[in-house]
């Protein structure tokens, strides 16, 4: 799920994976629009469609932006197996040199992160922000 509407630089990256990954996984990749709201509709559709993934809003980062960042996360519920394929795959077209080259015009360098890595840069990044999100005031209503 995509919370932006096609045609932004997102939606390239997003494609360009999901191009890599339909070959490496050998099935079509769905790369779903909810755009609109400020990503609203799309953390609304997360939400609903996969309760125990919070939205970036309800971990307090609403309104924050900084320099963006892409990572294919997924509930809790599903088997390691089937996480470490999907992160299998996705280090492998990270690594490929036509991704580097469709991404990098619009300012985007593939990393290929290990699974452990991922989540390390992502508490990593919580507890970089958390500070200024508290000072903000911000709050989940």
């Amino acid at each position: 799920m995509v919370p932006y509407p096609p045609g932004e630089a997102t939606d390239s990256a997003v494609r360009v994976y999901a191009d890599g990954l339909a070959g490496w996984l050998g099935q079509q990749i769905i790369v779903d629009y909810q755009a609109g709201g400020g990503t609203n509709i799309g953390a609304a559709y997360v939400a609903q469609s996969a309760p125990d993934v919070p939205p970036m809003a309800a971990l307090g980062y609403s309104g924050v932006s900084v320099e963006p960042y892409f990572a294919l996360v997924a509930p809790a519920a599903i088997p390691i197996s089937i996480r470490q394929k999907l992160n299998d795959a996705t280090r492998v077209v990270a690594k490929r040199p036509d991704v580097a080259k469709k991404l990098s015009p619009i300012g985007l360098i593939p990393v290929a992160f290990t699974l452990k890595e991922t989540a390390g840069f992502l508490r990593q990044q919580g507890t970089k922000w958390a500070p200024v999100v508290k000072a903000s005031g911000a709050r989940v209503e």
